[in-house]
């Protein structure tokens, strides 16, 4: 099997890294919370998704979103 043979990727991940007890911790600042997302969720995803696409270049990615932590 080569990297030439993937068709499709699945990735998730960030929220584990921001922390669930954070997202809830009341005393956590809204500016911690969007910089530990922005880290997290969007640049180290697209590094990533970059790292990943160039590897598996004829694979389709899928990046899920999260469930609802709370309904």
């Amino acid at each position: 099997l080569s990297t030439d043979d993937i068709d499709l990727i699945i990735l998730s991940g960030g929220i584990n890294d921001v922390n669930l007890r954070n997202i809830f911790n009341p005393f956590y600042s809204e500016r911690e919370l969007f910089e530990e997302a922005e880290t997290h969720c969007y640049g180290k995803m697209r590094d990533l998704l970059l790292y990943t696409a160039q590897k598996f270049k004829n694979a389709r990615f899928i990046v899920p979103g999260y469930y609802r932590v709370v309904s």
